[in-house]
């Protein structure tokens, strides 16, 4: 089955007449957006004029929480680093490059140009010749669970001469088939020009792309810069690759009183770890211990012999390359997860983590990454709402017609009530306010009359890091008797003019669980979606029934702030830029200033006064953009020494 996917760059502005669902790319990233506030600029370190650096070896693999990249590695926080978004990175996380800046927000409305930046920190190359054997090397996918490059899109390495001149040494555009599973690729440059062999040497990667949101993605993971051996794929690291799965069987989070009394239906009897053994030899790795613990501390250790219980047992000796391990939970194993939940009550938002972790014997034990990448966590949530998604959209959904019907099913094990419906709601560029959904609950039978059903229904945005919108049933509140399965779903109501105009839902493309839960009706018919004739990449959709005795408010709708004066002094400036605003509060802007063949010159949060020094002489356009309502001013400002 080849799996369909359409992007908004072609369908801008046409009219969709096939009936499926269609899978989008997002506009902006929200965990950036939500982090901005704690971005600090970094500034190179100087003492008595010399530019403090680091010494080789320089690795960084991204194992870390991010959003941002290590800030004593490199001096750029455009990139995102993330575990989310490549697919079987050689170690888990990567450093991400899209069409978004370091706010979470598209550098441009349209065009394509230089996007994100990775730039390191300065290195001492001081002393070293073309003898060294002083290598660059770093693994690259594209697109991973994204956007895939197009042919004009491009990834660059470029080192920095001892004049100051950034010269590119690799380039690469991807040409796979859209349907292709992408894969990471090894590259090694080796240094031999002897303009870099100074103290403050830098390296930075760079991409091109569409500056309209999550657009032409690529993944960078495990950078190097090494001298004195020869750099090849193999590395002295066994490494997870990804978060281990949910406990549960079904669902990502559940309410607890639907857990409580039905572990053994709810409960997961196996669990999954992908190790990645990057020596070229078997490697022994000890046991592979796993740890639950809640907000408290207070937890248990289980399946500490993980890897003997797979299928073969492996015994803790890892072979060459990547290996998912789906292991078994032996009965006295399962036996401390049951008791151990058998000893709480009332656990309704509690989180809980789940840790698993292995010591590899050989490995470079004082490399910070190499110790790193031996431990992965996954959180989960007891909650007042059903989920079959981790919380991060990597793409989003959308049904192309007016009429098309999508639903997503779930099951109580206890008698409740229906009380709102959660959508995230990716935000979009552009205003689509006149885009309408018929929101429908069925119970037990598709081909029912919904016992609930909420017409014409339009997006309400949250600018949070999870942008879930709720939907109050209010007086609706709706009874589901205990042991009922019930659909929760949408009916397009009006006819987009593209998809990237349509109504769109975040979807969760490395949850998978939930895909074989997904339902449409795009003719007379409902259909399993895994069974469909053409069917978008397995994924979740991102729709959680909440439910319970609570009390639960629609999201409101946010009114824009219009800002109807601005004013730029001095126009034309020199080497600083006044900005006044007849109301509302600088920080709650961020700018973009382009050129005038569009190319982005500056971005960062407002202030009232702008560093200008940079901008050669000439015209350019300043964008203002209120981070909170997506309202966007734009200034003619001219730059004249």
């Amino acid at each position: 089955m080849r799996y369909f996917s359409i992007l908004v760059l072609f369908l801008t502005g046409t009219l969709v007449t096939n009936a499926q669902l269609y899978t989008v790319p997002l506009n902006e990233n929200t965990v950036l957006k939500s982090n901005a506030d704690l971005l600090q600029p970094v500034k190179i370190k100087k003492g008595g004029g010399i530019i403090d650096t680091l010494d080789l070896p320089f690795i960084d693999d991204f194992s870390y929480a991010g959003p941002y990249p290590d800030c004593d590695l490199w001096i750029d926080k455009s990139t995102y680093v993330n575990n989310t978004i490549a697919i079987n990175p050689p170690t888990i996380g990567v450093a991400t490059f899209d069409g978004v800046n370091q706010f979470g927000a598209p550098y441009g409305n349209s065009g394509q140009g230089s996007a994100d930046t990775l730039t390191s920190m300065p290195l001492d190359l001081s002393g070293r010749n073309s003898g060294s054997n002083v290598q660059v090397s770093f693994f690259y996918e594209p697109r991973g669970y994204g956007d895939k490059p197009g042919v004009n899109d491009s990834l660059f390495l470029e080192l920095k001469t001892i004049n100051d001149d950034w010269v590119t040494v690799w380039a690469y555009a991807d040409t796979t088939v859209s349907y292709e599973t992408p894969a990471f690729n090894f590259v090694n440059i080796e240094i031999t020009n002897n303009n870099y062999f100074y103290k403050g040497f830098q390296f930075r990667f760079r991409n091109y792309a569409t500056l309209t949101g999550l657009r032409d993605l690529w993944h960078v993971d495990y950078v190097r810069v090494t001298e004195g051996q020869n750099v090849t794929p193999i590395l002295n690291d066994v490494a997870f690759t990804k978060k281990p799965i949910s406990i549960f069987k079904e669902y990502t989070s559940l309410p607890w009183r639907h857990f409580e009394g039905f572990v053994d239906d709810e409960l997961a009897t196996q669990n999954s770890i992908t190790i990645h053994n990057h020596f070229n030899t078997t490697q022994f790795v000890g046991p592979a211990n796993l740890l639950l613990s809640n907000d408290e501390g207070v937890g248990t250790d289980f399946g500490t012999n993980i890897l003997n219980q797979g299928t073969p047992p492996i015994n803790g000796n890892i072979p060459v390359g990547m290996h998912q391990i789906d292991s078994v939970i032996n009965a006295i194993e399962y036996g401390l997860i049951r008791n151990y939940f058998a000893n709480l009550n009332d656990l309704d938002g509690t989180s809980f983590t789940l840790e698993v972790n292995m010591t590899p014997s050989n490995q470079q034990a004082t490399v910070a990454p190499v110790v790193r990448n031996d431990t992965v966590r996954r959180q989960f949530i007891f909650d007042d709402y059903f989920a079959y998604d981790d919380g991060n959209a990597e793409t989003a959904v959308a049904g192309g017609r007016i009429g098309d019907q999508f639903a997503v099913r779930f099951h109580t094990n206890v008698d409740d009530t229906l009380k709102a419906i959660r959508i995230n709601l990716p935000r979009l560029s552009g205003n689509i306010t006149n885009q309408r959904i018929n929101l429908k609950v069925w119970l037990n039978d598709l081909n029912s009359t919904p016992a609930y059903q909420r017409n014409f229904i339009g997006a309400v945005y949250v600018d949070s890091i999870d942008s879930w919108t709720t939907y109050s049933l209010d007086t609706s509140a709706l009874f589901i008797p205990a042991g009922t399965t019930f659909y929760v779903g949408w009916q397009q109501a009006t006819t987009p003019p593209s998809i990237g105009r349509s109504f769109l839902i975040g979807y969760d493309r490395n949850s998978v669980g939930g895909f074989k839960n997904i339902f449409q009706n795009i003719g007379n018919t409902w259909e399993k979606i895994d069974s469909a004739n053409v069917q978008p990449a397995p994924g979740s959709i991102m729709i959680r029934p909440v439910l319970g005795m609570g009390e639960y408010h629609s999201t409101a709708v946010k009114k824009a702030e219009t800002v109807i004066n601005v004013k730029l002094y001095p126009n034309p400036a020199t080497n600083w830029l006044n900005i006044e605003l007849e109301k509302g509060n600088h920080q709650d802007y961020h700018y973009n200033i382009y050129n005038t063949i569009g190319m982005l010159m500056q971005s960062e949060r407002l202030d009232n006064r702008i560093n200008t020094a940079n901008l050669p002489n000439g015209w350019y356009i300043v964008q203002l953009i209120h981070e909170e309502t997506g309202q966007v001013i734009t200034k003619k400002l001219m730059i004249a020494r």
